[in-house]
């Protein structure tokens, strides 16, 4: 539980920051934001304290409001997470949302969505609350390049993904982990529920064996090749069934770990 009040009280405090700093900026610059978390889990806790904060800033409607979230999920997720969960036209909806400069959406909260292969001119600002490292941290900065983000911002942002990233290594010592191992090891404990269900350690040994399982095929361009992917998406619910991971969480898990394996190939490449 204390750890728990720990994790709800740093979210309030990044609100509490990141309203302050953007709507300083905006004063000064009229631009958009993106928001960038670790888990989906976070970015709808996120989203409740920044709209506790700014209660204008949120709409139930699609086509009205500040802010969003921008994420993919199934019915098997949180009943509070749905409301921020859509189909591709949904996304295609926000994203030209984002892409006017003139809508009133200025804000937007993702996981991993849009970090490539998306280009809006007035997003000019990027908040990072998630380590990131190779592939990924990468096109974070080709984004800043991009819009036009000053070299100061640039150099902050990378002194604190540094913390961020020494973290993570630090905590994967202390769970036995490797650097990439802790990788997937957040990915599957994402989900709460499935933590206090599978414990600590069972969530050690499937991490190892999905890294081990992706290292035996790294060579192949799965992620160019869909027959590729689907033998891998099998792979993984194998060993999650075979762990006994909770039946109900496979499909949200399989998603998050196939996610973290294109990143990881990507790196490795």
């Amino acid at each position: 539980m204390q750890a728990l009040v720990g994790a709800e009280e740093r979210l309030r405090l990044v609100a509490a920051d990141l309203v302050s700093h953007f709507e300083n900026r905006i004063a000064a610059l009229e631009g958009k934001a993106m928001i960038v978390c670790m888990s989906r889990a976070i970015c709808v806790k996120l989203y409740d304290q920044i709209v506790a904060l700014r209660p204008d800033w949120h709409s139930p409607d699609d086509n009205a409001g500040k802010l969003k979230i921008v994420m993919t999920g199934s019915a098997a997720d949180p009943p509070e997470w749905q409301p921020h969960i859509g189909n591709k036209a949904r996304r295609d909806r926000l994203a030209k949302r984002l892409k006017d400069p003139e809508d009133p959406l200025q804000l937007v909260i993702v996981r991993d969505m849009w970090l490539t292969g998306f280009d809006a001119p007035s997003l000019h600002t990027m908040y990072v609350d998630k380590p990131m490292q190779g592939h990924g941290l990468m096109q974070a900065i080709a984004r800043y390049h991009t819009n036009a983000i000053s070299t100061v911002e640039v150099l902050q942002e990378l002194i604190d993904l540094a913390r961020d990233i020494k973290a993570a290594r630090q905590r994967g010592e202390e769970q036995g982990l490797s650097a990439d191992e802790i990788a997937f090891y957040d990915a599957l404990a994402e989900n709460e529920s499935a933590a206090e269900v599978m414990g600590n350690d069972q969530l050690k040994v499937i991490a190892h064996e999905l890294l081990m399982s992706l290292k035996s095929n790294i060579t192949v361009d799965w992620a160019h090749r869909e027959i590729a992917r689907a033998d891998l998406r099998r792979t993984i619910k194998r060993i999650l069934r075979k762990y006994g991971y909770p039946p109900d969480l496979q499909a949200a898990a399989v998603q998050t770990v196939l996610q973290q394996e294109e990143g990881f190939a990507h790196v490795s490449r």
